[in-house]
């Protein structure tokens, strides 16, 4: 299943194999599309789905508090590398983005839940990251690959901005025919 444009934005799931109970929901697949590139491994038993269901559920009930810290014409390329950093290598208390040091940068990003991917599941361990700013009303998605030292895969940096109505919409639609599809499926015990 496919919902939004994925030169734009969209998310793509399929269900290998749906099961009983919400904590699993589902074996299958999610992958976030930002600006014509896939986030997330396509493998039909990639990861278990309640994950993104639950967290795609959260998305849309936090509506608008998903801020940054930084100005919103802050360059995509240095947040990309900035969180990649921060996130893998620990506290570098010396480097800045926009005055702002690293450590609180990327406090800000999780405590505000701009983080969307990796969100704990195996479905991102392909190294992908996704970033979503609030921004009035846009939303601003940054999304991009970690290369070996957690430098940022500078082909794979996908910025783009869409309406905020836009954004949670797909959100919604996902979230209401996934849970349709699983409802529907057959469930292993």
């Amino acid at each position: 299943m496919m919902i939004g444009k994925q030169d734009i934005f969209a998310i793509e799931s399929s269900i290998f194999e749906a099961y009983e109970g919400l904590g699993q929901m589902a074996l299958g697949c999610f992958v976030i599309h930002v600006g014509g590139r896939g986030f997330g491994f396509r493998d039909p038993d990639a990861t278990i789905l309640a994950t993104a269901f639950n967290g795609v559920r959260r998305r849309i009930a936090e509506r608008g508090s998903h801020r940054s810290p930084l100005p919103t014409d802050a360059d995509a390329a240095r947040i990309a590398l900035a969180f990649s950093h921060q996130n893998y290598m620990g506290k570098v208390d010396d480097a800045e983005l926009y005055g702002i040091q690293w450590p609180q940068f990327f406090k800000a990003l999780n405590s505000n839940g701009c983080v969307w991917a990796p969100d704990g599941e195996e479905g991102f361990d392909d190294c992908s990251r996704v970033l979503q700013f609030d921004e009035n009303d846009t939303v601003r998605l940054i999304a991009f690959h970690d290369t070996v030292g957690y430098q940022v895969d500078a082909g794979s940096l996908r910025d783009v901005r869409l309406p905020q109505d836009d954004f949670y919409k797909i959100l919604q639609e996902w979230h209401t025919r996934f849970e349709s599809e699983w409802m529907s499926r057959p469930k292993v015990a």
